[in-house]
Formats: C-alpha cells, sequence, structure tokens
C-alpha cells in the first residue's frame, strides 16, 4: 500500500504534529509505505488560476515548484493522508495552497453528476482520501464543517473512498492512535 502524507500543519502550530506522529506509528505498524511532504518546508506558489495546466501543458502546471512531484507522487499513491491544523473548520493555509494546484489531476471537460457539474478526471484511478483535522480543543461547528470539507473534495478528487477524524490537544496517545487505526479501516480493510 503507498501512501502520500501532506502535512498541512503550520509551521506556528507545531504543538499539534502529535497526529501526524500518531499516522507514522500506525502506518509503520501495519507494514504500509508512505512519503511524507511538510509543506511548510516546501517551496509551493498560490495557483494563478491561469488554467495553464488544462490549455499549454495538459495534466502539468505551468508553475516550475515542488507541486510537480507531489502531483505525481500522488497519482502513484494509493491513500492520500491530508493533515491540518483546523482554521474555522477549514484547511490551514499551506494545505489550501497545496490543494487549490490539484487542478491538473482534473480535465477542463464538465460533467453533472449526482446532481453536482463537476470536472471530469484525467486518470483512471485516484488515490482513497483520509482528512485528519488536528485541534487545541474540540469545537463541534468546526469538526462538522471539516467533515463536510474532505466529503466533498473527495467527491470532486474522485476518491473511491474518504474518511475523516479529528484530533485533540491533551487527547490520550491510545484514544488518538484507536482513531487513526479506525479511520485506515473506513477507506481500507487493516
Amino acid at each position: 500500500m503507498k501512501v502520500v502524507i501532506l502535512n498541512g500543519i503550520d509551521k506556528e502550530y507545531t504543538k499539534l504534529n502529535f497526529g501526524y506522529d500518531i499516522v507514522c506509528e500506525v502506518l509503520n505498524e501495519i507494514g504500509w509505505k508512505s512519503e511524507t511532504y511538510m509543506l511548510y518546508q516546501k517551496e509551493i506558489e498560490y495557483c494563478k488560476g491561469c488554467f495553464g495546466c488544462w490549455i499549454k501543458t495538459p495534466g502539468e502546471c505551468v508553475i516550475k515548484d515542488n507541486m510537480q512531484s507531489i502531483l505525481k507522487t500522488i497519482g502513484n499513491s494509493d491513500i492520500l493522508v491530508l493533515i491540518t491544523n483546523l482554521i474555522c473548520g477549514s484547511y490551514s493555509s499551506n494545505l489550501k495552497k497545496a490543494m487549490d494546484r490539484f487542478l491538473p489531476l482534473l480535465t477542463p471537460t464538465l460533467k453533472r453528476k449526482k446532481g453536482k457539474t463537476m470536472h471530469m478526471p484525467r486518470y483512471t484511478k485516484y488515490p482513497c482520501i483520509a482528512g485528519i483535522g488536528v485541534m487545541i480543543s474540540p469545537e463541534q461547528e468546526a469538526e462538522k464543517i471539516f467533515t463536510n470539507l474532505i466529503k466533498h473534495n473527495s467527491m470532486h478528487l474522485f476518491a473511491p473512498k474518504s474518511a475523516t477524524t479529528i484530533l485533540f490537544l491533551g487527547q490520550s496517545k491510545e484514544k488518538s492512535t484507536t482513531k487513526i487505526k479506525d479511520l485506515f479501516k473506513k477507506i481500507y480493510n487493516i
């Protein structure tokens, strides 16, 4: 099983990286190979909205930075793990910036599916998506927003399965580990 981890925890919230540490321990335990991108350490520019990835260089972003290798790795993975500190229930700025650059994974062709207008897939296989939100303390509304966000982004990225979990600072390591294992069970039987 090939797993790509996009760790979007913002640099100023590194105390929330305990979630990432637990994910690595669980993946090690079950024997899955993973590749991690600590997004705050990567050179990733903002999407320019130029649609060059559709017109000039179909399937490849015209911006030359770390996202090209990240997208190739995602394309060859079975599971994409998105880890983020939650900002009002949404992704960190680092993860949002990277995800805005996922556009080359899709085609410019639009189609109605399940009552929604969606871009069509460029590839025949896409990874399952595991969303992990990490918070300082529980906040029910933020949890609902994050769960909904992962669900909709997964649908638009043609993920065969997706699931989310929320971890909290101060939560026992055992409880956090159980949540991560349950997350992987939902998207792939471990």
